[in-house]
């Protein structure tokens, strides 16, 4: 990557391709040199085809091609010089003395932006014009954001899954209460605006079927330090407590975030299986009470190296300590009869200890004020997860005695390491005709499983050999693209993506020295195509191929035991999956209008396999199925009543999954429809006591290969802001008539199971934020040799 880097700075080495040189020195009228003064070569029709900035010495050299041009010279906005040129041969200003007029320190420009607007690619979501843009935070600001639909752990699309989040064009590699927790760190204030893009472009990965959510944030404030102090309490069946904080400062060149959080608590998830077996019924209900210790730490650094080159350095750390008590009862009853006839008890206690490191380096440099930039990303993601499960199976009859030997105790042991190298650079290169972007990627990954399973005899450990193995797993990742951006017109629009990925994957299950070997070269198109209406609505049509590879977890053959008769293994012979993505829109106003289409081609999906012999149950990873999804959605924001913001979606989908696995249906279908509300209530004048009231209703849909019952949910908050907005109290309340709990449903080996899975989702949490912050003097150096410059006047 070094090597394409400085190949690409050399091509804008004024003695390549040039066949003509400008240069000259820039100087206003105290004799001060004009540094970073924008020096612009227009053509005739006053089109901009090359623009540079002066140096710290006022100095500037840009090459052009023979010619005739207009030579202009701008500096804070001023048009200071301007001269008609001819180029026949090397051309020298000598010193060019300009008038600079003195500037206004600060100018403040109010213009209302559209709460939603469509650019080519995504859809933008702008917060300052929005109640959540004030007195929140970044949680309450993406669950505000049409086309979105917002858990308490998890973000997805309309018709998507769970998306990868981003902030400022960087993706944040946090998930579930870690990501709920760092983006409750972010007020509201510090947001720009927030872009759903449904479908990435090519200068994204292809890996994912989910979409992205992106960030964006205000620029920081100049000379500034602030910061933020938070605490919560969240009561659901146990309690949960938090605290954590942040402090930003930025002074002349340096900017640094920082945030950390400390969580403690536990949840009691519920969960309920019934299998329905030839001559018996099942019923399980499986308790759990997670204890959990969880700390969240983040700090950025970027500094500014010149006006057009900065650098910056980013780490993250989550570290999660779990204590998981469970107990599982089976109850078998007689299918003909309907008595019971005997339980089946596990109890397991878990030590669950996950870590997660990532480091990130990045850098950009803006080669002119067109627009013509090169950046580049080092990235080191580290993730280690280790778990000990001791548990005891007894069944017992239906007198309440024990079966003999039917005790059965175990301790299963597992660890896993994933280390992922990756290096990536970007080229933005707009052109008089067009706008040209390419750049390139590569990745390394490394996976180490260890599975060890110990029977207990007499309180004696006993290796099991024949449940436990070594598992490893490699991959690299070889990727570039291309792009190109046209607008065709005043109305339309046109944008044309290809990504080139090479990937190649080693898995070796090690004491068995058994190794599987795949690469595979793929090649992903993206199209978009917009048209901007007389009536001031924006129509969009747009394609994409996506790619899903399996998870790390899902490729490991070997067995995870959670009972005596129940257990999850993966499949190294899992393949990706591929998906195709067609959508239009149309937004105009507050409107937001789509129908999409969506194909996924041999998906993956984990199948739990019930053998009515041995009443074991064991879950498996296959690709299987094809999935078809046509959709419709309709989006609307309003503010009609002073103080109420509302933002509104109803979608309609159907779902069509076509089976390969001769156990399961061959084909499942359904008719599906998604509503939500998410209501923001300003309750008094200065904006201080605010209210929220949402709603989503979810009816019986087809999720891969299972069909999942309706459900609906009521979420309430209010939040009060005292001692000049520096202090806010909030409480929110989610799952109000605790209705969110699904039933997953399907049949294997005509063996009809059904699982109910509620999350402990209803709560009440009480939080309260602190901000504090101040102006920094800055810092103003004066150069030593300034008195003998004037001598030179």
């Amino acid at each position: 990557m070094k090597k394409i880097i400085i190949a690409l700075l050399l091509l804008y080495s004024p003695t390549l391709f040039s066949q003509v040189l400008v240069d000259g020195k820039i100087r206003d009228q105290n004799y001060s040199n004009v540094q970073f003064a924008e020096i612009v070569i227009l053509t005739n029709d006053s089109i901009a085809i090359k623009s540079e900035l002066t140096n710290i010495n006022g100095n500037f050299s840009i090459a052009v091609e023979h010619g005739s041009y207009l030579f202009q010279v701008k500096h804070m906005g001023q048009l200071l010089f301007s001269q008609k040129i001819s180029l026949e041969e090397n051309f020298h200003f000598g010193t060019i003395k300009v008038i600079r007029k003195e500037q206004l320190k600060e100018v403040v420009i109010n213009k209302n932006k559209k709460l939603l607007e469509k650019k080519i690619d995504r859809l933008v979501f702008n917060v300052e014009n929005s109640i959540v843009g004030t007195g929140g935070d970044a949680f309450d600001v993406v669950r505000a954001t049409p086309t979105l639909i917002v858990g308490e752990n998890s973000i997805s699309i309309v018709g998507k899954s769970s998306v990868s989040v981003m902030i400022d064009e960087r993706i944040i590699q946090l998930s579930g209460d870690d990501l709920s927790n760092l983006l409750r760190s972010i007020p509201s204030e510090n947001i720009a605006k927030i872009e759903v893009i449904t479908m990435p472009p090519a200068k994204y990965e292809a890996q994912g079927n989910s979409g992205l959510v992106n960030i964006v944030l205000k620029k920081a404030r100049k000379n500034f330090f602030n910061g933020n102090i938070r605490t919560a309490y969240t009561q659901a069946k146990y309690g949960t407590g938090n605290i954590g904080g942040g402090i930003n400062y930025q002074k002349n060149k340096l900017t640094v975030l920082s945030n950390f959080d400390f969580s403690s608590g536990r949840t009691a998830p519920l969960q309920r299986y019934d299998i329905f077996y030839p001559n018996y019924t099942w019923k399980e209900n499986y308790n759990v009470k997670n204890s959990r210790d969880s700390y969240t730490g983040r700090i950025a650094l970027d500094y500014q190296l010149t006006s057009s080159t900065s650098v910056g350095l980013e780490y993250n750390s989550v570290a999660n300590i779990s204590d998981i008590k469970s107990k599982n009862q089976s109850r078998v009853f007689n299918k003909f009869s309907e008595q019971l006839d005997s339980t089946l008890v596990t109890s397991s206690i878990k030590e669950l200890d996950r870590k997660t490191n990532s480091l990130n380096f990045h850098g950009s440099t803006k080669l002119d004020t067109i627009g013509k930039k090169i950046s580049f990303d080092l990235d080191y993601f580290q993730y280690n997860n280790s778990i000990t499960n001791n548990f005891s199976t007894v069944t017992v009859l239906e007198d309440d005695t024990p079966r003999v030997n039917s005790l059965f105790f175990a301790v299963n042991d597992g660890s896993q390491d994933i280390k992922i190298y990756s290096s990536k650079f970007d080229v933005t290169l707009p052109m008089r005709w067009i706008n040209f972007s390419f750049g390139g990627k590569l990745s390394f990954i490394n996976n180490n499983n260890e599975t060890i399973f110990y029977d207990i005899t007499s309180d004696e450990f006993v290796l099991n050999p024949q449940k436990s193995n070594r598992f490893s797993y490699t991959e690299s990742n070889t990727a570039a693209y291309a792009s190109l951006n046209k607008e065709l017109s005043k109305k339309w629009n046109v944008q044309l993506g290809l990504r080139l990925e090479n990937t190649r994957t080693r898995s070796s299950l090690v004491e068995i020295k058994s190794n599987l070997k795949n690469t595979y070269t793929e090649l992903f198109p993206s199209f978009y195509l917009t048209y901007a209406t007389d009536n001031e609505a924006t129509i969009s049509l747009t394609y994409n191929r996506r790619i899903e590879r399996p998870s790390y977890n899902l490729l490991n053959p070997f067995r995870i035991y959670s009972t005596e008769t129940n257990y999850t293994e993966g499949n190294p012979y899992l393949s990706p999956y591929f998906s195709n993505n067609i959508e239009l829109s149309c937004i105009k106003g507050n409107f937001y209008h789509s129908i999409f289409f969506n194909y996924i081609n041999q998906g993956i999906d984990q199948i739990t396999f019930t053998d009515s012999l041995k009443t074991y149950q064991y879950t498996i990873p296959y690709n299987f199925f094809t999935n078809k999804r046509f959709g419709i959605s309709e989006n609307y924001s309003f503010s009609k009543i002073k103080g109420w913001q509302s933002n509104n979606g109803i979608n309609m989908f159907y779902t069509k999954t076509n089976s390969s696995l001769e156990q399961t249906f061959p084909v499942i279908k359904g008719l599906s429809v998604y509503v939500s509300s998410y209501n923001n209530f300003t309750l008094n004048s200065s904006k201080t006591f605010k209210a929220e009231l949402n709603f989503i209703y979810q009816s019986a849909s087809v999720s891969n290969s299972y069909k999942t019952t309706s459900y609906y949910k009521f979420d309430a908050a209010i939040k009060q802001e005292l001692l000049n907005k520096k202090l806010q109290l909030a409480i929110n309340v989610t799952d109000l008539f605790k209705t969110s709990a699904i039933v997953f449903s399907n049949n294997i080996n005509d063996i009809q199971q059904g699982k109910f899975d509620y999350q402990d989702t209803q709560k009440i949490r009480f939080s309260a934020v602190y901000k504090f912050g101040k102006s920094i003097r800055e810092d103003r150096r004066e150069f030593s040799n300034k008195e003998e410059e004037k001598r030179t006047r």
